[in-house]
């Protein structure tokens, strides 16, 4: 009878601790699952922050090229002016 009490504690022992083994691997799976979307995360704000800068820096570019369009037009307005005036000057002086 003393033996047969021995294997039944062993064997609960064995199964505690079998199970003791499966709840801190489960633990350490919920843990590597946390710190990796913890991660994930982090790369996805970081994502949205570069997003936000080129965004900006895209607003930027666009409003020096609308400027830089404006100052070509005046430019060709002025050279066709100039271009202008001095077909008039070449044509009166023939």
């Amino acid at each position: 009878m003393a033996g047969m009490w021995r294997r039944i504690r062993n064997a609960l022992s064995i199964a505690l601790i079998v199970g003791l083994i499966l709840y801190v691997a489960y633990c350490t799976e919920e843990l590597y699952t946390r710190i990796q979307n913890n991660r994930k995360l982090q790369r996805l704000i970081n994502y949205e922050k570069e997003i936000n800068e080129l965004t900006s820096m895209l607003g930027e570019y666009k409003k020096e090229a609308s400027h830089v369009q404006r100052s070509l037009k005046l430019l060709r307005e002025a050279f066709d002016q100039v271009l202008g005036d001095r077909k008039a000057k070449d044509f009166g002086d023939r």
